[in-house]
């Protein structure tokens, strides 16, 4: 297991990776701060990784931290099939650009509507944010909720999802009207 280090204008990043895998993104200074400062080990992982060639990776992760932020989308998140966690994180990978849901709404998407609490923890536990859209899980009362790198960047992630998702559909309305 590796680790490369990225500077990027949230802050120094770390990508877990082995080969062409990656396995978990994360905030050196908040790791630091939470965790102490050893990656976590492969069998902590569990079964959610993305396949890529890990230089290539890095280059869109600092596109997308810039504000590129359909740089990542071609990565798609491999997610084991059993377990409560898996199944919010399957969840959570079908949040399309644009749309945000309660946590509430994610555990009932997992189908476990009570388990709102635990779905939050998922969230908070996503060891691929960015690629897995834990920024789109949002509080019932319109609130933004936490994030692992700030909840200004997660307003300003689902502010710009917001306005190109209208500028896209706005598109697509204007084609329609030609035709």
């Amino acid at each position: 297991m590796f680790v490369k280090y990225v500077d990027t204008v949230i802050g120094e990043l770390g990508v877990q990776y082995e080969a062409d895998n990656i396995f978990s993104i994360f905030s050196i200074e908040i790791h630091k701060n939470r965790f102490g400062y050893e990656p976590k080990k492969l069998k902590d992982m569990g079964s959610v990784y993305l396949y890529g060639e890990i230089d290539s990776f890095i280059e869109n992760l600092k596109h997308y931290v810039s504000g590129e932020f359909d740089a990542l989308e071609q990565y798609k998140a491999v997610i084991g099939s059993s377990g409560f966690r898996l199944k919010v994180l399957k969840a959570m990978s079908e949040i399309s650009w644009g749309n945000s849901v309660s946590y509430k709404q994610l555990a009932i998407n997992a189908g476990s509507p009570n388990a709102y609490r635990a779905a939050g923890t998922v969230c908070k536990t996503n060891v691929l944010p960015f690629v897995i859209p834990c920024h789109r899980v949002v509080t019932s009362n319109n609130g933004v909720g936490n994030y692992a790198f700030g909840a200004e960047i997660k307003t300003r992630i689902l502010e710009f999802e917001s306005k190109r998702q209208f500028i896209a559909s706005r598109y697509v309305k204007d084609i329609k009207n030609v035709s």
